[in-house]
């Protein structure tokens, strides 16, 4: 039979609060924030400086490798046309 007890109703509350804080001080650790310490600039007569990882054929332009960073462009740019 069932009885209901507001101290069982208090400790099962604080169990799940319990829970919950122990999930997140799990999970949290793990999200970091990413920031672009590279800065990579096409210029406008189609030069890449800063990295290697950008390969350019006519204006065509081949990411060769994962790049971290930001890319400005000297140039209004309208379409990126990308190799894959």
């Amino acid at each position: 039979m069932y009885c209901w007890c507001p101290r069982a109703e208090k400790r099962r509350a604080a169990v799940i609060l319990l829970l919950i804080l122990c999930f997140v001080l799990v999970i949290f650790p793990e999200i970091a924030i990413v920031k672009a310490d590279v800065v990579i600039y096409i210029r406008a007569d189609e030069r890449v400086e800063g990295t290697d990882k950008i390969q350019r054929e006519g204006t065509v332009y081949t990411f060769t490798d994962d790049i971290n960073g930001s890319i400005v462009f000297d140039f209004p740019v309208n379409v990126l046309p990308l190799k894959r």
